[in-house]
């Protein structure tokens, strides 16, 4: 009898410490150590919107691919949003991020809404001014005829407003600006129905000086784009998110620009090969374009070291966003700019090294 009931009370002790432990390597799978995900956590899921797909997001892109947003516990689903405005679904509160040129917080921070750009993921001007050759090979030869833009109000009309301006036209009544897709700027050049374009991304430029274009003005040349604008610096592609998010999410806003500082870091220290490699599952069928875009941001330094802003920058950004007439107002930077995230994020990369 002693045997049996000593018996009994050790199964029951042996019971109690597999619940403990049990209780114990439950918690351990749940807890999270510097904001990395375990695979026991609910991801939260994040939405970013964007007008298009550009390399020169890439180390947002990179953060995806490369699992810095899973590891921060976060499941990020990026939007294309075409036929609109693609900042709306942030300030409405359908999405929480968006990528955006810098004209796009200029322009809702004179409206009365508060927004903030969290990481710059480009230090450099990437645009360049082409017209077609051979007619065509000075801004003087352009008066009197019709130039390929964007939307009025939108970045690569701005600068063949500058360039313009620089070369002494008015863009406002010596050259007509029709909007146009980007898609239909070689047809157009090939066929005569305009003078010049704006190429707006390393493929862009590729194509349309191997189909006969002639380069006026290279804003990828940092003395070039100096001369015009006044700064060798030009931060151009950025997130940002609303202020209201912000304060009501600390925490997340910091995993996401952390998880971002990451993919500059990332994109800093890697070849145009492997930043290929690493972004193809967001550009499946776009290889040839990617490759020869990510080589011209390589060559001409387009991607940020740091995310962050530069003065000059902004001014010239200022100055760009006058030429569209979008700029109608002084706006102070402190108004445009919430970098302290930043801040943290490469403290904390720089203690893990």
């Amino acid at each position: 009898m002693k045997r049996k009931g000593f018996l009994v009370s050790l199964i029951v002790l042996l019971g109690f410490v597999m619940v403990v432990l049990a209780g114990c390597s439950n918690k351990a799978g749940t807890k999270t150590t510097s904001g990395e995900a375990t695979k026991t956590d609910v991801l939260q899921k994040i939405t970013i919107t964007e007008p298009a797909r550009g390399d020169l997001w890439a180390p947002i892109y990179l953060a995806q691919t490369l699992g810095y947003f899973k590891e921060a516990g976060l499941d990020v689903d990026f939007q294309t949003v075409t036929g609109g405005d693609p900042g709306a679904p942030v300030l409405v509160g359908e999405a929480q991020f968006g990528l955006r040129g810098i004209e796009m917080p200029l322009i809702v921070t004179q409206a009365g809404k508060e927004v903030k750009v969290l990481v710059s993921t480009s230090q450099k001007f990437p645009y360049a001014f082409i017209a077609q050759g051979p007619k065509f090979t000075t801004i003087e030869s352009l008066k009197g005829q019709v130039v390929g833009a964007s939307t009025p109000s939108g970045s690569p009309t701005a600068w063949i407003k500058a360039c313009l301006s620089y070369g002494g036209l008015d863009p406002s009544t010596d050259v007509q600006l029709p909007s146009m897709q980007n898609s239909a700027y070689i047809a157009a050049m090939k066929n005569g129905n305009v003078a010049a374009v704006c190429g707006s991304n390393g493929y862009l430029v590729n194509k349309l000086m191997a189909n006969g274009g002639v380069m006026l003005v290279d804003g990828r040349d940092t003395e070039v784009f100096k001369k015009i604008m006044g700064s060798e610096t030009y931060e151009m592609y950025i997130m940002f998110a609303t202020d209201k998010y912000i304060k009501e999410n600390p925490e997340t806003v910091q995993k996401v620009v952390t998880a971002c500082a990451k993919g500059i870091q990332w994109v800093n220290m890697h070849s145009t090969e492997e930043i290929e490699e690493a972004l193809l599952p967001l550009f499946p069928d776009r290889r040839e374009e990617l490759l020869i875009s990510i080589a011209d941001s390589k060559k001409y330094d387009l991607y940020s070291k740091d995310g962050k802003h530069t003065k000059t920058g902004y001014q010239a950004a200022l100055k760009l966003g006058e030429y569209a007439g979008i700029v109608t107002q002084e706006v102070p930077e402190e108004k445009i700019y919430n970098e302290t995230f930043l801040d943290t994020a490469w403290n904390t990369l720089k203690n893990k090294q």
